[in-house]
């Protein structure tokens, strides 16, 4: 399953704010939903996503998922956007 949480001040603030999403598509229209409430327009290729490291308190890798001129916007427990890409490189579609 791949997850995606809103950035919060606390970790349990952001755990509970928990989306799934089946791909870089999902993702992307959750975070495009949430900014037009904003006024804030956004392309696919605003959206960036790196690893960060492995977080003990949950057990599992996080992904930093940043927005071009924007900032930080949440976290995933995948890089959802280079998964996609890779898994067209491959054919395995």
């Amino acid at each position: 399953m791949n997850k995606f949480y809103w950035h919060r001040g606390s970790l349990d603030e952001s755990v509970n704010t928990e989306v799934s999403v089946n791909d870089f598509e999902e993702l992307y229209q959750v975070i495009k939903k949430y900014l037009m409430g904003f006024g804030i327009p956004l392309n696919k290729h605003d959206i960036d996503i790196k690893f960060y490291g492995f977080d003990n308190r949950i057990k599992e890798n996080r992904y930093i998922v940043t927005v071009a001129g924007y900032g930080v916007v949440g976290w995933a427990n995948k890089d959802l956007k280079n998964t996609q890409t890779d898994k067209f490189k491959r054919g395995d579609f």
